[in-house]
């Protein structure tokens, strides 16, 4: 039996969008990762997508840099979560680019 695993779009555009230090509500960055919100919690519930930073009554917020570590790779995210790897690339270097343009 095949299971069927959904991707996120490749748009570098949309996920150039996302500040690492930035809170996104589901509908920010849905557009990016082009599935529906009940697999999105079924992903964050079985640990497999980030979990909220934010919460207050019905409201959810993601930290940019959860969503980009998710979006290098979603099918490891777990894993490298529960190793304590979260410094992918992109997340790296949009904090190389949000240093060069402080200084």
């Amino acid at each position: 039996m095949s299971t069927k695993v959904n991707q996120p779009k490749d748009d570098d555009k949309a996920i150039s969008q996302i500040d690492p230090v930035g809170l996104y509500k589901f509908k920010t960055f849905q557009g990016v990762i082009d599935f529906s919100r009940a697999y999105w919690w079924r992903l964050v519930d079985r640990g497999d997508a980030p979990q909220s930073a934010f919460k207050d009554g019905n409201i959810r917020m993601w930290r940019g840099a959860d969503i980009l570590v998710w979006l290098e790779d979603p099918k490891t995210y777990k894993e490298r979560v529960a190793a304590g790897d979260t410094s992918y690339p992109t997340l790296q270097r949009f904090i190389g680019e949000a240093a060069r343009l402080a200084a």
